[in-house]
């Protein structure tokens, strides 16, 4: 195989300690040498002059955990390139892992040009991307709080969040504070609402009359504090942002956009604030050129689906992690478009209810225990973009005319399934489902129908008996197969978007 870097060196790296393995190819020979060194700074530098000694061109390293970048902060100051390798990119042969084994790998595959480079911003850039993650965790333990508090009334029988969206708005906090003092009279709590809650006086008595004990008003406190210590960290890391691009716009070359001039680009983008740009801008950086096309940035950030073929079959189209940071940012944009609107998003979903993995019945149920009182459950997929009004209502009316326990939309199957086989073995086909007797020609087998998950209607004491949305006693409406096709795959979007400029919907 060609050798693209006759000298070059692979750094395996540890918390107390980095194996290095400088890779030299002189006159058709392959010489190595391994060394270990501390990752103290004293030891990282001593790295550093030893790779200078032996005139490398490239260092490459695999990206573990954080203890890759003090690595990479001090041996910047070489004159080699350094490379950051996906660890998933370059994982050995299973059985003969060590540590100097790993670092002459890293080496091997380094000289013969087989490790594509992670991408690493400036040091300006990796600042700010600090910055804006930690606010990321700050606003989720902010939510945290919110949800505790959210408990804590329950247990005293305060069903504020009822009757209000933000509990931790202007009107929220002023009632909770008059709780927290030892306020109980609900017609006094109810009168602090600020006049712009829709919610009667009388429903609001009916959410504040409760049973509130010390107990409760000790952990009311201690919520609050610490969401107002929170908000206060949340402002400073702002501040700190704002003057780190300050001093980047100071510092920009001639030949380089200034990063506040990037921003307002960002923010031309529907649905992107100055916060998502911000964000935005720390993830990808401000030099594009790294990104071949548009489709090299989606990918890198792992917001297109993933290529999973075996024999012509597509097994799979699920999206692989990525950049978390890049693909979650928009959460509270999206919420601030849709209350723009006229919507409500009273809270945003746990963590570990908002990954690939996770179905529609446990995100169902925590919106239930979130919003309690509610009669009827109503779940509009988003990957169904054509249904229409009339196809909601149609199933509500169902739902409530036929006193049916679920009420689901469906389609007719384009194909029916009684014409449908397995492979055996030898390539030997087995029928699914025997046809009806009689059934002789496909024009006379029965029409059948799928789900096409464009609307579920669920009554909510139904719903948390059984946990499923469909059973024996569901009902189907019928929608139209123009109207009812689900995006999966980039056909079915190409689909949709057909069907929208054909005026078809």
């Amino acid at each position: 195989m060609e050798v693209v870097y006759p000298r070059c060196a692979g750094l395996d790296v540890h918390k107390d300690m980095v194996v290095a393995c400088v890779r030299q190819m002189q006159d058709a020979k392959i010489n190595r040498d391994v060394r270990t060194f501390e990752t103290t700074t004293s030891g990282l530098m001593a790295l550093l002059v030893w790779l200078r000694e032996m005139a490398c061109t490239h260092v490459a390293m695999e990206a573990t955990g954080v203890y890759w970048k003090p690595v990479w902060n001090i041996l910047s100051d070489g004159d080699f390139e350094m490379i950051l390798a996906n660890a998933a990119h370059i994982k050995n042969v299973p059985g003969r892992k060590t540590d100097v084994n790993d670092a002459t790998w890293i080496a091997d595959l380094l000289a013969h040009g087989l490790i594509r480079a992670s991408f690493v911003p400036d040091r300006d850039i990796q600042d700010m991307r600090s910055l804006l993650r930690t606010r990321k965790q700050l606003v989720r333990e902010q939510t945290r709080h919110t949800q505790r508090v959210q408990k804590t009334l329950e247990e005293a029988n305060i069903k504020l969040d009822s009757v209000i969206t933000d509990i931790l708005g202007l009107s929220g906090r002023t009632m909770l504070e008059a709780i927290i003092a030892g306020e109980t009279e609900p017609t006094k709590l109810a009168a602090l609402a600020h006049r712009r809650i829709k919610a009667p006086q009388t429903k609001l008595c009916e959410a504040l009359r409760g049973r509130v004990t010390d107990h409760h008003r000790f952990l009311l406190r201690l919520h609050l504090d610490q969401y107002a210590a929170l908000a206060s960290a949340i402002e400073k890391i702002d501040q700190q942002v704002s003057a780190s691009l300050a001093r980047m716009d100071e510092l920009t070359a001639a030949n380089q956009v200034m990063a506040s001039t990037l921003i307002g680009l960002l923010i031309t983008i529907p649905g992107i604030g100055v916060l998502a740009a911000r964000m935005i801008l720390s993830e990808i950086g401000r030099d594009m050129g790294r990104f071949p096309t548009a489709g090299h940035l989606v990918s890198w950030a792992g917001l297109c689906p993933g290529n999973d073929e075996s024999a012509g079959k597509r097994r799979s189209t699920r999206l692989r992690k990525g950049a978390p940071w890049l693909k979650s940012l928009h959460t509270h944009e999206i919420i601030a478009a849709a209350v723009a609107a006229g919507a409500e998003a009273p809270f945003v979903r746990a963590a570990d209810l908002a990954t690939d993995e996770t179905g529609s019945v446990p995100v169902v149920l925590d919106a239930l225990d979130r919003l309690p009182g509610f009669d009827l459950l109503v779940l509009l997929q988003p990957t169904s973009p054509l249904r229409t009004a009339e196809d909601i209502d149609h199933c509500l009316e169902t739902c409530l005319e036929r006193q049916s326990p679920s009420v689901v939309s469906i389609a007719e199957t384009p194909k029916s399934p009684y014409l449908a086989f397995s492979t055996g073995e030898n390539g030997r086909l087995a029928r699914l489902l025997d046809p009806p007797e009689g059934s002789t020609r496909r024009q006379d087998l029965p029409r059948t129908h799928y789900a096409n998950g464009a609307v579920y209607v669920v009554r909510v004491p139904w719903f948390y008996q059984n946990k499923k949305f469909i059973t024996r006693e569901t009902t189907g409406c019928v929608m139209p197969a123009e109207r009812s096709i689900d995006i999966d795959t980039l056909l079915d979007f190409q689909m949709v978007l057909m069907n929208t400029e054909n005026g078809l919907n």
